[in-house]
Formats: structure tokens, sequence, C-alpha cells
């Protein structure tokens, strides 16, 4: 095994004299330091016998170049007692023990920014290794130039083959990272599930392992509620997690923050009520294809399905899964929490604990640092009980060194986290023999398949260790303990609390429309999404998160409003008052306008139902009647829902009211009308006498009476 592991350094790391010249693969702004890495291989495990081997990284993160030098191993003498005395040793803090030379390499001059791997190799039968008895041995490295020398520890395990077997379970999340949106997309599932996307590389870390996953609910809801439309290689991806025989256990949706709802008041852990708002009819509708089995249409046939949907829906009509047949994860153990590391105060145990299942009693993940058997860096048995509650406790001081090594993509650096891992569960292993472990490979996005896959492989795979299940790990006899030195995260309880007041003021707000849960749904998934573990390694990048949904719900809850009107002038005793209804929201709402005069010369209708349409203003007709007196009115309108919700913002309307110019104007018509009328009568009569005098005066009475119009008869 460590000839293969020298012979891929030879291939895969650079030479000395390449070193010496080749910056890292991922250039960054320089350290100020030299860095040098101890690294065993094989996690540090030497049987009796074997080589010791170990790389030796040297990284110049300095301005200046560094000479070339020596790197010198050493071996202690004696093994280190216990855990905390490894732990001092790993942080530099202790008293340096007697330590025997073992081996030694040149090291290359390195340019500023510039590292090196160099590995060091001890025989078998070197005096520093032969006569060892079984322990963890501190090793030290170091490199010494013409100018400084820099110092490296690590451990080397002689492993003890007499000591029973320990049952040891390792959990690891398979999750989709930190988001903003309930469900993934479809673009998203097509990526991530993709040849190089990262939840395919999730499975290919846990494959064939004996790795507890704890899986993110969400990402199954996510590829169901596509329904036929789902992407081919999200099936894919579904029916080959269902098919891994893994045990597993679900997490929250989302994998959202427990402790923080329990911190916030809940009594229990929530869910999404309903994802109907993600589903389309078109993509439940039953054909008359082959049924290809899965949890939706159109799903890769598995040995495993996942839930079938269910409904008494007439034929042709669509079949809808329920949410608990979306959020289903097969296989997997309910009432299993797994709170963000360090947050699982005893309030939240007790409460987690409490909560009742049939047949089956809650358990909790909890840091072995949290509890009182673990303070002092102990070693803690996987079952116990705080009160009332069951817990499963994981080795702290292994769970981080292999959540350091998941996100280390050098295998050379990789190595160190792993030896690491690997003493601290040595020690475990003798210090109680038999009795069942439980590590964890902690979120993380910056993990990578080949660092999960080393880091489960690592513990499960070690000296003196026997893989162990989660209903193995469940069903040991628990020992009581308690919770110690763990205060309430208020920042994200508080947070909670806020989106969930804005969440409140939206579900009220969402009666203005036909189906409230388009609106409602994806706010409960986005709102458990936001508030996921995994955020909890990027504290700014959450506020952030935080900070842009509830800008999103303030914008959302001001998407339909009354546009401010302009002054109206009223001239007539009854008339209609036009006002506009904006609708930002893309489907259309009915809502009710409400309008008050504050003077007694307006008689206005006092509600007015609109139904806006989507993306457009509306105009909403307003019928009024002028009393008696002229003068300024001002109108107060308000928007509420179909519930009495107010709806955005207050206006109001000035209108300039002048009905009695209608009676004046009547008037001043009717004059003109008689004045017109007697002008025409007078000039009638005129024109008659005027006839009559002429006919009078003509010398032929007896001929046809013809007369000439003069300009004065047309005067």
């Amino acid at each position: 095994m460590v000839a293969f592991l020298v012979a891929l350094a030879t291939i895969f790391l650079p030479s000395t004299a390449q070193a010496a010249t080749t910056p890292s693969p991922t250039p960054s702004a320089l350290s100020g330091t030299v860095a040098v890495t101890l690294a065993p291989v094989d996690s540090g495990t030497v049987r009796a016998g074997d080589s010791l081997t170990a790389w030796v990284t040297v990284a110049n993160g300095t301005a200046v170049a560094l000479p070339a030098g020596t790197a010198t191993l050493a071996i202690g003498a004696e093994a280190l007692p216990d855990r905390a005395s490894l732990t001092a040793w790993l942080a530099g803090t202790s008293a340096i023990p007697a330590m025997q030379e073992a081996g030694s390499v040149a090291t290359a001059a390195l340019a500023s920014g510039a590292d090196a791997t160099e590995v060091v190799t001890v025989p078998g039968n070197a005096a520093a290794l032969t006569g060892r008895t079984p322990g963890v041995y501190p090793l030290r490295v170091s490199v010494t130039t013409s100018t400084q020398t820099f110092t490296s520890t690590s451990a080397m395990i002689v492993p003890d083959d007499s000591v029973a077997t320990t049952p040891v379970g390792v959990v690891v999340p398979i999750t989709a990272g930190p988001l903003t949106a309930g469900l993934l997309t479809s673009d998203q599932l097509s990526e991530y599930t993709g040849p190089d996307g990262t939840l395919t590389a999730q499975l290919d870390a846990v494959d064939g392992t004996t790795a507890i996953l704890a899986i993110d609910p969400a990402i199954l809801a996510a590829v169901r509620v596509l329904g036929s439309a789902a992407p081919r290689s999200a099936l894919a991806w579904v029916a080959r997690l269902d098919a891994l025989p893994n045990s597993r256990f679900a997490l929250q949706f989302g994998d959202t923050d427990v402790a923080a709802q329990v911190d916030a008041g809940h009594s229990g852990p929530a869910q999404p009520a309903s994802l109907g708002a993600y589903m389309s009819a078109a993509n439940f509708t039953p054909t008359s294809g082959p049924d290809l089995g899965g949890a939706v249409p159109g799903a890769v046939p598995t040995s495993s399905p996942s839930p079938t949907p269910t409904s008494t829906s007439a034929p042709g009509q669509p079949v809808y899964p329920t949410t608990e047949e979306l959020l289903a994860v097969t296989g997997a153990r309910s009432d299993t929490y797994w709170p963000i590391t360090g947050t699982a105060t005893a309030d939240v145990v007790a409460s987690l604990g409490a909560q009742s299942a049939a047949g089956q009693r809650p358990l909790t993940l909890v840091p072995s640092a949290s509890t009182k058997a673990g303070a002092s860096d102990a070693a803690v048995g996987a079952r116990a009980s705080v009160g009332d509650a069951g817990v499963l406790v994981y080795d702290s001081a292994i769970s981080q060194a292999l959540r350091t090594a998941a996100a280390t993509p050098e295998t050379a650096l990789r190595a160190a986290p792993l030896t690491k891992a690997a003493a601290y569960l040595s020690f475990a292993t003798r210090s109680a023999p038999g009795t069942p472990l439980l590590v964890t490979v902690d979120r993380g996005a910056d993990q990578t398949r080949l660092g999960v896959r080393a880091a489960i492989g690592a513990v499960s795979g070690g000296a003196g260790v026997t893989p162990a299940t989660l209903d193995q790990l469940a069903a040991a006899a628990p020992t009581a303990t308690e919770i110690t030195d763990v205060q309430p995260d208020t920042t994200r309880a508080t947070a909670l609390t806020d989106l969930e007041s804005d969440e409140a003021r939206l579900t009220a707000f969402s009666s203005i429309l036909d189906t409230p849960g388009v609106l409602t749904e994806p706010e409960r998934a986005t709102i458990l999404q936001v508030m996921g573990a995994e955020w909890a390694a990027d504290p700014n990048g959450w506020q952030q998160a935080v900070a842009d949904h509830r800008t999103a719900t303030t914008k959302t809850l001001d998407a339909v409003g009354i546009r401010p009107p302009t002054t109206i002038g009223l001239y007539s005793q009854g008339s209609q008052l036009r006002f506009w209804v904006r609708n930002d929201l893309p489907w259309p709402v009915n809502v009710t306008l409400y309008a008050q005069p504050d003077g007694l010369q307006l008689l206005v209708q006092a509600q007015t139902d609109v139904r806006a349409d989507a993306e457009a203003n509306t105009r909403a007709t307003v019928p009024v009647t002028a009393r008696v007196g002229n003068g300024e009115v001002r109108v107060a309108l308000m928007l509420r829902s179909p519930t009495g919700v107010a709806i955005g913002s207050a206006q109001s309307a000035d209108i300039d009211v002048r009905a009695d110019w209608e009676n004046v104007g009547l008037v001043v018509i009717s004059i003109l009308v008689a004045a017109f009328v007697g002008i025409g009568l007078f000039r009638m009569v005129r024109h008659r006498r005027r006839r009559r005098a002429a006919s009078e005066t003509s010398p032929e009475n007896d001929g046809p009476e013809e007369t000439a119009r003069t300009p004065e008869d047309d005067a």
C-alpha cells in the first residue's frame, strides 16, 4: 500500500527541480509566512515491519525566495498518553518530548509564492521503528535552510490488534448547498446531477462505502415536482440514491436550522405545508404511454422506486403527488435531527427529543465537545441520553479533522488531517473497546468527491474498526450525559422571527389572489432554504441572503396599490371618478377600493370591487353625486383584500366641486334660447306687417301679388 501511494506521489506530485519554479495551482495573495505540512501516508498507521512514509510540503508565502534546505523527520521515543496530549502536540503548545531522528530529504529553493512536496521514507527495519509498542507517537519534521528552521507536527499510529473491534458510524450529508430559492430549478438539477455536478460528486463519494447518509428531502422534491418534465439526469440520480444500500435519515427541508426554530419558539421543526405551486398540470396528466415507474411520469425504472403519486382524479385529469410523497426519502429513519454543529443547547435537545413518532424515539445528533463527558477532549460513546431525550454523540475532534480533509483537494496536504483523525480514533477505540462511536463529515460546499471518500475510508476502514449502521447506533444502550457550554444563536433565531413575521404579512396579502398558494408556498420553502445549515459557513453571505429576501418580500407587498391621482374637477351633480389600480404581480388580483370624502359637498360610493389584470394598470370607476355647495373635497382612498387586509399605501384625491355651475349654465342657456325665439318672432311679425302695408298701397289690386324684397326686408 505504501509503495503504491509513493508511486502515485512520484507521478502526480512535482519533482524537486520543477517545484522550485512552479507556483501553486490556485495562486492567491501571499500569506507572509512559510508553511510546512507533515502528512504521513496511510493516515500514519504503521504496523510492525512496515515502513513509514510521509509527505513534506513546503509553501513559500513570503515575498522573497526561500533557500534550499533539508527536511528532517523525527519520531517521539514514547507514545502520547491521551487525547489531550495529542491535541497539545498538534497545536504546538506542549513541551517537546524526546525525539529520535528517523530520516531526511533535501528541499529545493522556492521562489515567492511557490510550493513543493518531498517524500521521506523510514524503512521498517530502521532503529526508529523497531520495537514500538501499540500507541500514538508524536512526529515532527524540521525544514532547515541556511537562515531559518520551520517545523510541522503530526502523529504515527501503531495499532493494537488485540483490542476488540469498535463499531464506527460515519454520517455524510447529501445536500445542494446554500440556496436562496425554495427548490432547485430544472436547469440547476441538470447541472448538479450531470457528470461533473455537485450532487453526482456526493453520490460518487459515498457509493461503495458504509457511510450513513443525511439526505435533504428538498432535492428529491425538486425533481418530483417537475413530473414528466424532470431532467433525465435528475431522475437517474434519484434512482441511484434509492438503490444505495447505505442506512440513512432525512434532514429537515432545505437542511434548515432546527436549533434556530426551537430558539425562536417553535414547538417542532417546520416543513412546507404544500408544494403545489411548483407543479404544472401538463406534467402530471396521465398519458397512454408505458409506465416507466418511479416517483413521477417519465421516471427511470428502479428496483426500489420512490413513492408513486395517488389520486382520485377523473381520467385525463392531472394526478398530483402529496407533499409527503414529494418529500419522502426511501428507507430513511424518521425523527432524526442534526442541528448545526455547536448550536444544540439543552433546550433544543429537550424540545426535539419530545417530538413523538409512532414506535420510534427521536434522536438528535450533538458534538461530543458540547457534552459533559466530552468537554475535556475525551471520547464519548455514540448512544446517549440527555434527560428524557435521546441523542447520538459524534466525536468533535475526529469530525473536525474529517471536515478539513474533505475540503482539501491536494492529496499530500489531505493526508495531514486524515492522520489527525486516525490518531484521535485510535485513542477512542482503546479507551472503550467495543463501544459504538459516531463521527461526521460535516457540511461544507467546498468538499470534493475524493476528499469525502478519503475521509470516510480513514475511519470506517481503520485498524480495529468495523462499520456501524444508523440502526445499530440507535439500538445501543444509552449513557446519561448533559449538554454544557452551548449558548443559543440569537442572531439566527431573530432572523427567523423576522422572516416569519414577513411571511405572515405575505400570507394575509395573498388573499387578493385566486390561488394564494402560488405566493405562500414558495415563500415558506424559501425561508427554510435561507435558514439552511450550510449558510453557517458563510455568515456574511447568509446575512445578505436574509436582507435580500426581506427586501424582495417588501417589494411583493408593494406590488399592488393605487396610482397617485391628480386633482379632479367636478362640474355636475352626478358623475364618475376614475382611479387606476397598479398590479405588478404576474397574476390578476381581486381588491376593493374604499373611498371616503372629508366634506359634505360630495357623496361617494364607499366600496368598489376591482379585478386588476396581471402586470397592468386597471381603471376603477367610482360613482359620485355633488350636493349643495362648492369647494375643495379630499377623498381618502384605500385598497383592501376580500378578507379586509389593507393593500398598498393609502392615497387621496383632491376634488374641485363646482356643481352649481351646472344650474347657472342652464339658466344662461335658457335666456339665450328665449332671446333667440323672441328675436325670431319679432322679425316674423314685422315682416308680415310690411307685406300687408305694401299690398294696400298697390295700384293693381286685382292682379297677382308681387312684392319686391328690399334690403330693409332682409334686415
